[in-house]
């Protein structure tokens, strides 16, 4: 979404994920070999965000971090869900090259921007439900992405991307070639349901209606008190399996914090008959990582500009 396709000239990778109150800020530095994926965290921080003014929350991050020096750090943004609308479409019948700019007038009655105020992005899906074509459309407010764009940019910091919570996620899964679906907690926004096959979002769904998974105590959940969440998976793969024509789903992991969390997956393995554990941070981010699936998006973002990198440095290296 929104590449900008620059030329690295540091070895620092910096992920920024935002939402309205908060913007994460995830540093790595990549490794020597220009063929590795691997990658060294160096800080894991979370910043409040004043009244939604991103020069501030920029200015704090440098003046914490001062003694590091980031310019030139390539650096991709991360939207929140509740800073983009997602909605999905029939694509315009246009080239593919004016794809975006077409969705102004397919989404003026679907979105809550206005079409001088929207900056719009689409990707596609790999499976359709039967006589669909459609793509998904990501909308946001222009103005407030030039807002951070230019605070991002006032540090000379290179921004290589802007992307959105529900596309990025897919660099932290396994390849594999059976459904997998991953629950994840999103801040002010419910829970985000998404099936992955051969490491593409195939599938993805917001819950808004469901109470906190937090607030069940052991008793609850022993009690039933899962058996709404089950429900809203069970559709989710039965949407997967049945519209979207593809194998049973293989697995279900839990990204989201709980003080039973093994509880959790017990129970949503009964309920499923389907296998259930958490979700396992990447190796190269555990010693940083937060636990608690906060920092999910960030560490994404990272993971995803390593493996650009990774797949541009083989491409080189195959024309050589």
């Amino acid at each position: 979404m929104l590449g900008f396709n620059r030329k690295n000239s540091s070895r620092y990778r910096l992920a920024v994920a935002v939402s309205h109150t908060k913007a994460r800020f995830f540093l790595g530095k990549s490794a020597a070999e220009a063929e590795s994926t691997s990658i060294e965290p160096i800080l894991n921080d979370v910043l409040p965000l004043p009244s939604e003014q991103p020069e501030r929350v920029v200015a704090d991050f440098f003046s914490k971090y001062k003694k590091l020096n980031l310019e030139s750090t390539p650096t991709t943004l991360v939207l929140a869900p509740q800073l983009y609308e997602s909605i999905q479409v029939e694509p315009p019948s246009v080239p593919a090259a004016e794809i975006a700019d077409s969705l102004k007038f397919s989404l003026k009655e679907l979105m809550s921007y206005s079409p001088d105020n929207a900056a719009i992005d689409y990707y596609e899906l790999p499976f359709h439900a039967a006589g669909s074509k459609n793509i998904v459309a990501l909308a946001t407010a222009k103005d407030s992405l030039q807002r951070w764009v230019a605070a991002i940019e006032q540090y000379k910091l290179k921004l290589q991307s802007i992307t959105a919570t529900e596309t990025v996620l897919a660099a932290l899964i396994d390849n594999s070639a059976r459904g997998h679906l991953v629950i994840y907690e999103n801040d002010e926004q419910g829970y985000l349901i998404q099936i992955y096959h051969k490491k593409r979002l195939a599938f993805s769904r917001q819950l808004r209606a469901l109470r906190p998974l937090s607030e069940y105590s052991g008793d609850e959940i022993e009690a039933g008190a899962l058996e709404p969440l089950a429900t809203e998976v069970q559709r989710s793969m039965d949407y997967y399996e049945s519209q979207l024509r593809q194998a049973q789903v293989a697995q279900v992991t839990c990204a989201f914090e709980h003080r039973q969390l093994d509880k959790v997956t017990a129970t949503l393995n009964e309920l499923l008959a389907v296998a259930c554990e958490k979700f396992a941070y990447p190796a190269w981010a555990y010693e940083l990582a937060e636990g608690d699936y906060t920092d999910l998006t960030a560490i994404a973002a990272l993971q995803q500009m390593l493996d650009s990198e990774t797949e541009a440095n083989k491409s080189r290296s195959e024309v050589a």
